[in-house]
């Protein structure tokens, strides 16, 4: 039986541990980790990651667990040890990173790069680029399509149109893959420019240090001389204020000079929390795009795109059946297929549609396992409405919405039907039920607002199962 891909077994190791951390802790430690070799003489997995700083804060904070997951997901031999490896050494360097290693310039660690720096070692500056990322293997559907043709049309021309792009939306919609896509595709073409790309996260972070080492002038070169910088989740800069007050001065430069700057977010600048109106309305100033979840068609394409990547082949009944079960989320789309190749090629079977329904037990949330009670308190808890308001017959503003809502998700999440959801909130006239159902439905589709409420929602519905 052949090995199995260590980048599909640590796939497997990163989706469960995105469940158990905040998206920016996930983004910072993990997101340009890979598994790069195990050792099945001594039991040892190695780990690459981008600098010594996460190597060191794996090591201190994630190793119990990494090597649990690991135990669990990888099946060939039962791994023992870990050792973390930077990209760009050789192999017979990997070893357990020491304190002693730390320093201050381990601690930065982003000089800017001379003119003999190569491409491939200019991949990203701060955090590495994937080059799996691209436009050619990013599939296009009608929730991301204006997302897809504005980032072409920069890496084309960058700093010219669009300038600043600002994409948002929700959680593993695709907002990473597209920022990289546009990021490999001007270094391809544009090799002399100095593209860097970050976490906010890590923004702050290298900031903070900046302070503490009194080394603000090598960070304000590294962030001011970028000819395209990409940040990932500016969200998480909002009251910061002294961070924000260095970041509005490095767009300011880069803006005047420019230089093309893509941001990303989990929601549009407007609601953004104690984001202060100057960072507002530079973020707005070029192109601000709603990335929302995909639709079916896309799912499927999804699904059958990277099934195809791995030289798998699904039947569609069993493609449909992954489509169907799971629907807002693209990162736990790719996850799910990636379970069920990693299970295909450890057992060397192929994929029927009563295997992938047994592997995607936990995925596909069965909707008995709450009730339209549940869902009717949920809703309550997430408004702050009380129950009583909900099922009497107030028209309040907000109380008719958190009713609609409610009833939204019983039809779609219960399968429940129209008379059965009317008498869940105390109405006699099923056409009750009809009418805010399709009210929900149509306003998701323009209401950015509405969508984050009913996702947050949802989550919280599957996270007390």
């Amino acid at each position: 039986m052949d090995q199995p891909d260590y980048a599909l077994v640590w796939q497997s190791v990163l989706e469960d541990v995105k469940k158990e951390l905040s998206e920016a802790n996930f983004k910072t430690w993990f997101l340009s980790t890979r598994l790069d070799a195990v050792d099945e003489k001594t039991n040892t997995a190695t780990i690459t990651t981008p600098n010594n700083f996460v190597s060191k804060n794996l090591q201190d904070r994630y190793l119990p667990r990494i090597l649990s997951l690991l135990k669990k997901h990888y099946h060939s031999t039962k791994i023992e040890q870990v050792e973390f490896k930077v990209a760009g050494t050789k192999r017979n360097s990997a070893r357990k990173t020491t304190a002693s290693e730390f320093d201050d310039s381990t601690n930065l660690g982003h000089k800017a790069p001379t003119s003999s720096t190569t491409k491939k070692d200019r991949r990203g500056i701060i955090l590495p680029i994937n080059p799996k990322y691209s436009f050619s293997n990013f599939i296009v559907g009608g929730s991301n399509e204006l997302a897809y043709t504005v980032a072409q049309a920069i890496a084309k021309e960058p700093g010219q149109r669009f300038n600043p792009l600002f994409l948002y939306g929700g959680v593993g919609l695709g907002k990473t893959h597209l920022m990289q896509a546009v990021a490999n595709s001007i270094i391809e073409n544009f090799p002399e420019k100095n593209v860097v790309y970050t976490s906010t996260q890590t923004y702050i972070n290298d900031f903070l240090d900046s302070i503490r080492n009194k080394s603000a002038s090598s960070f304000s070169e590294v962030y001011n001389n970028a000819d395209v910088l990409v940040i990932d989740d500016i969200q998480f800069i909002a009251g910061k204020d002294k961070t924000m007050e260095e970041f509005f001065h490095t767009f300011n430069i880069l803006h005047q000079n420019n230089k093309q700057i893509i941001l990303s977010a989990d929601q549009p600048p407007r609601s953004i929390p104690t984001l202060p109106d100057r960072l507002r309305s530079r973020f707005e100033w070029g192109m601000t795009v709603d990335i929302q979840s995909p639709d079916f068609e896309t799912r499927c394409a999804i699904i059958q795109s990277k099934a195809k990547s791995q030289n798998i082949e699904l039947e569609y009944e069993v493609v449909e059946f992954i489509a169907t079960n799971i629907k807002n989320n693209i990162r736990e789309l790719e996850g799910a297929i990636n379970q069920i190749i990693v299970l295909c090629q450890v057992q060397n079977i192929k994929p029927d549609l009563d295997l992938v329904k047994n592997i995607l037990k936990s995925s596909t949330k069965t909707p008995t396992r709450f009730t339209s009670r549940q869902i009717i308190t949920v809703c309550c808890d997430h408004f702050g409405i009380e129950e009583s308001d909900v099922l009497s017959a107030r028209r309040d503003k907000e109380i008719a919405l958190t009713r609609q809502i409610a009833m939204y998700l019983m039809r779609t999440e219960l399968k429940m039907s129209l008379p059965k959801i009317s008498a869940a909130v105390g109405r006699k006239d099923h056409t009750t039920a009809m009418h805010s159902i399709g009210k929900i439905s149509k306003n998701l589709d323009e209401d950015f607002n509405l969508r984050r409420h009913v996702g947050a929602i949802r989550q919280k519905l599957y996270e007390q199962q």
